[in-house]
């Protein structure tokens, strides 16, 4: 049994809300609460909901994403799923203020007509920049939209990063200077490639992709974090951890 927890948690405890896609932010003024409760979209600093989102998303896993700037202000990103309307599927970027319990923004980064079997989002920050990133999966109706996309706030582009299903993980400030790494396993469960982009200054860059030789598989089955990906001792190296059939596989990556 594995347990996750932020390393700035001060300890392993129940959150004192239940939220479907829930993400956590400790800091000195409170332990914020993101997710979804219901078809709602909730913000909440312990117990206390600050802010509600009625009738986000019909679908409710892994369909949010969080990140706090210096000034306070909570970043979401956020995956909404109409099983209704075909699951059809749009990609929000949101702002809340949570010393005023105010929604400050909803942007939308995406709108998918197309069928969608799921949207995960993960955000991340580099200084005051907010990254967002979301993989589309149209399921058994695969679709050109499916895929992995970046997306820096403030800026007008979209990245397309990888046009077919796969399984991601972001590392921020991968390099020592301020770069995100992306690694996204293209085939977990069939075989042991991963494809790898990061992002230094104004672009993304094409690192190629390692392959283990043998099918990897993810470190949980929720697919937030399907593997694991740290900074190693010397600069410009990084380690990536995948569950193997039987036992724990670590590569490394040398980045340029």
């Amino acid at each position: 049994m594995f347990y996750t927890t932020s390393l700035i948690s001060p300890a392993l405890e129940n959150a004192p809300v239940d939220l479907d896609s829930q993400q956590v932010i400790v800091s000195p003024d409170g332990t914020f609460y993101v997710g979804l409760d219901g078809k709602d979209l909730q913000v909440a600093r312990g117990s206390k909901v600050l802010g509600t989102m009625p009738r986000f998303s019909d679908h409710t896993l892994n369909n949010a994403a969080v990140t706090r700037t210096s000034d306070g202000i909570l970043h979401i990103l956020g995956t909404e799923v109409l099983i209704s309307h075909d699951n059809s599927s749009r990609v929000h970027y949101l702002r809340f203020d949570p010393a005023q319990s105010r929604w400050l923004g909803d942007d939308l980064l995406m709108v998918r007509a197309k069928f969608t079997s799921t949207s995960t989002p993960k955000i991340a920050r580099i200084g005051e920049s907010v990254d967002a990133f979301w993989h589309n999966d149209g399921g058994s109706n695969t679709q050109p939209e499916d895929g992995l996309y970046a997306r820096r706030i403030g800026e007008g582009e979209t990245w397309h990063l990888v046009g077919e299903r796969c399984e991601f993980v972001v590392l921020e400030d991968a390099d020592g200077r301020g770069s995100t790494l992306i690694g996204a396993a293209t085939k977990p469960s069939e075989s042991g490639i991963v494809r790898w982009f990061l992002r230094r200054g104004n672009a993304w860059y094409d690192l190629g992709s390692t392959d283990a030789g043998q099918k990897l598989y993810t470190l949980n089955n929720s697919g937030t974090e399907p593997f694991a990906v740290w900074r190693g001792e010397k600069p410009g190296v990084i380690h990536a951890a995948f569950n193997g059939i039987d036992h724990i596989v670590i590569e490394g990556l040398q980045l340029p």
